[in-house]
């Protein structure tokens, strides 16, 4: 909080003293007759400026401001007039003060499983940067989703101007997409304070999640700043299970020798006698199983073929 002080002088740089008959402020479009202020600011009350009195004389006005919490941005024009004779000798000035705090803020997302045995959310959703959730209850978890707005600027604002119900988020979990905008209730958030909005949900830790919350907010210029901030995790069922059995040591390979020898294979079928187990001939050459007159020549459909 600062005061401002806003002076209004009238001086004349010639031999005769003027009188002044008309001493108006002007700040943001409101008029202000400061006459009778000017007036009673000369040497003798008599509104006349003259070089040899002390000159120039001044009527000044305090205003408070709370740089926090409201800008300042007005235009403030004076507006004389000073007679010499029955001349008129109008002055006027005019000066802008325009003094606004950047809107600067950041959102972050805190996430927290949720423990039977202390019956509150307790656990982080994930394990480090590698988001490896750490849930003990199979797929199905509990989870609280807490979004932290802090302003980290240097101007405070209401809710009417630091609108925090632009808070939005979006949850991506395997098939399920939700997003909604949810509403903050703080009526103010000044400099290195926060607000924070959870809300409780069902999701499935064996899928990945992702979570992007955005925020929009305004100082009281109505100018707009906005965050952004992302969470996820990512761990398949399958990295529940028991791992794999580690293999044993692998025999080391010996080598190849090469083979100085031919080597021959050869199936022979040999036809014989079901009675007697002897070959069966035809003009002295053993019968081949292939031979489409066996039975004939053995002399029955029953035969006994011999692999070797």
């Amino acid at each position: 909080e600062v005061v401002m002080e806003y002076c209004y002088k009238a001086s004349h740089e010639g031999t005769e003293c003027l009188e002044v008959t008309e001493f108006v402020r002007v700040q943001d479009g409101e008029f202000e007759d400061l006459m009778d202020e000017f007036k009673a600011s000369t040497i003798r009350q008599d509104a006349k400026v003259c070089d040899k009195r002390a000159n120039p004389t001044a009527v000044c006005e305090e205003v408070t401001v709370n740089l926090c919490e409201e800008c300042v941005d007005s235009k403030t024009t004076l507006d004389v007039i000073g007679m010499e004779g029955t001349a008129e000798c109008p002055a006027e000035d005019s000066l802008a003060v325009k003094n606004c705090r950047e809107c600067e803020i950041e959102v972050a997302i805190d996430c927290k499983t949720w423990d039977e045995n202390n019956a509150r959310f307790i656990n982080d959703c994930s394990d480090g940067s590698q988001f490896s959730f750490v849930g003990v209850n199979e797929c199905v978890e509990k989870i609280r989703l807490c979004y932290t707005v802090t302003n980290v600027g240097s101007t405070c604002a209401t809710m009417d101007d630091l609108t925090t119900d632009g808070l939005t988020r979006t949850v991506t979990n395997g098939d399920l997409v939700a997003t909604s905008d949810m509403s903050v209730d703080d009526a103010v958030i000044c400099p290195n304070e926060s607000v924070t909005k959870c809300e409780e949900q069902t999701v499935n830790s064996c899928s990945c999640m992702s979570v992007v919350v955005e925020i929009d907010a305004k100082n009281p210029a109505d100018e707009g700043c906005d965050a952004r901030a992302t969470y996820g995790y990512c761990k398949e069922e399958e990295s529940r299970e028991a791992p794999p059995p580690t293999p044993g040591p692998t025999a080391s390979p010996t080598a190849k020798k090469e083979c100085t020898t031919t080597m021959n294979a050869d199936i022979k079928c040999t036809v014989k006698d079901v009675n007697t187990g002897n070959p069966i001939f035809d003009n002295g050459v053993a019968v081949d199983c292939n031979d489409k007159d066996i039975v004939s020549k053995a002399g029955n459909c029953e035969v006994v073929m011999e692999y070797c």
